[in-house]
């Protein structure tokens, strides 16, 4: 790590008497870097973080959604189809299953992709009555999910919010340190 080098250039008028002498900082060893330019480099750097923060949460978001779709299309499915081992594609919805293969049956997904009980399932869904069975189970996943989407776009915004705030406050500090040190200076 570089070593940060300090310029004494005195004591000026104003300061107390028997006062230490006024240092300005020149961080020359610090990549040539000077105060200014340091602390616009911790704050660009705390922005980074909050940036990547901000980049997985849309990827969190754009998996919730691509969840809901795949959700959305078996909730089609169980309307459109008379039975639950009809095959359903799910590489439409830009989902990635966990537990079942891109194409797989109603049933299957119901079972192993939402964890429902087998025995939680009509025999088929011929009948309203048991359309609405079956799509009931789907309800609740989906609602979950819309919940979570919701809450991530919440944090998105949040975080949002934060990398901009730091953006605001490191040009802020910049320019206040630009100002006290033309002013310091012109104390001389």
């Amino acid at each position: 790590m570089a070593v940060v080098q300090i310029e004494t250039i005195g004591t000026n008028v104003y300061a107390p008497k028997d006062a230490a002498d006024i240092n300005l900082y020149a961080f020359n060893g610090a990549y040539d870097l000077t105060l200014a330019q340091l602390v616009m480099a911790v704050c660009i750097r705390q922005a980074a973080l909050i940036e990547r923060g901000c980049v997985t949460k849309m990827n969190e978001i754009n998996a919730s959604a691509n969840w809901l779709s795949a959700l959305s299309l078996v909730g089609e499915q169980i309307m459109q189809k008379s039975n639950l081992d009809a095959v359903v594609d799910l590489s439409r919805t830009g989902y990635s299953p966990k537990k079942v293969p891109m194409r797989t049956s109603i049933r299957s997904f119901l079972v192993q992709e939402l964890g429902q009980a087998a025995s939680s399932l009509p025999d088929n869904i011929r009948t309203h009555d048991n359309k609405s069975k079956a799509f009931a189970l789907l309800k609740n996943a989906m609602n979950q999910a819309a919940t979570n989407n919701q809450e991530q776009m919440i944090e998105l915004q949040s975080y949002i919010s934060r990398r901009d705030s730091t953006y605001n406050t490191s040009a802020s500090a910049i320019k206040k340190l630009g100002t006290s040190m033309n002013v310091t200076a012109g104390n001389f």
